[in-house]
């Protein structure tokens, strides 16, 4: 998937050929008109929503990386106020990018519409479904090893933005329980950083942390993609 910078170029939306989905959004396997119609608007929504998540991305590392700049880090209202919009903003709008784009994924793999976010796929992943076999070895992997993270007890980038069996993600908290906490503290070496509250018992290094779950985020949607034009390749 494309960097964040590469996202929010100036030709994002007055250009139809940037669409991220180009290569998949018409297929020639036969799907049931009511599934091929959802499957073209989830993904015609994920190339948006990506591009509002990246957006408010960008926004919230300047910000940090703008104020990391020595021992002492001066958080002033206005700079606390636009950092916590776009992180929360960032977390909702990439779990909806990832939401869509398993939802189409879904649509195309099995001519259903039943299917409208990444925990219900996990799910039925971690239950067994037969048709996983059609997918590359490397996707099956990858697949169940995406599950087996939904299962674990320790925080990651899916719980994140997706929760798991046990515990909410930050992006549920953010919409449904609490406001996510970004602070800064001094560490060892005293210097200014911010840190992340990631649960009630961790936190961790905002800028790391943010990076890696926009990063992980486009790895899945691009294993999404891949998966779908792989599959279509047998149908030319």
């Amino acid at each position: 998937m494309k960097k964040a910078e590469e996202l929010v170029s100036e030709m994002w939306f007055c250009d139809p050929s940037t669409h991220l989905f180009t290569e998949i959004r018409i297929v020639r396997k036969s799907l049931q008109p009511k599934t091929l119609g959802i499957y073209g608007s989830r993904l015609d929504s994920a190339n948006l929503k990506l591009r509002y998540a990246a957006e408010h991305h960008l926004r919230l590392l300047s910000i940090l990386k703008g104020l990391e700049i020595g021992e002492f880090i001066y958080f002033a209202d206005e700079d606390r106020l636009a950092a916590h919009a776009s992180l929360e903003a960032d977390l909702v709008f990439l779990r909806a990018s990832i939401d869509l784009v398993a939802s189409a994924w879904w649509a195309y793999h099995t001519d259903t519409t039943n299917v409208d976010s990444i925990n219900v796929v996990l799910k039925k992943i971690e239950k067994g479904i037969p048709w996983i076999e059609e997918l590359t070895d490397a996707s099956q992997i990858y697949w169940n090893s995406l599950a087996k993270m939904h299962r674990s007890d320790q925080f990651n980038w899916l719980s994140a933005l997706v929760g798991s069996y046990r515990g909410q993600s930050l992006r549920d908290m953010a919409l449904h329980r609490t406001a996510l906490e970004i602070d800064p503290i001094i560490d060892d070496r005293d210097r200014g950083l911010f840190s992340l509250t990631l649960d009630a018992e961790s936190k961790g290094p905002a800028i790391d942390w943010l990076n890696t779950i926009f990063s992980e985020a486009g790895e899945l949607i691009q294993r999404m993609h891949d998966d779908i034009l792989i599959a279509e390749e047998k149908f030319y």
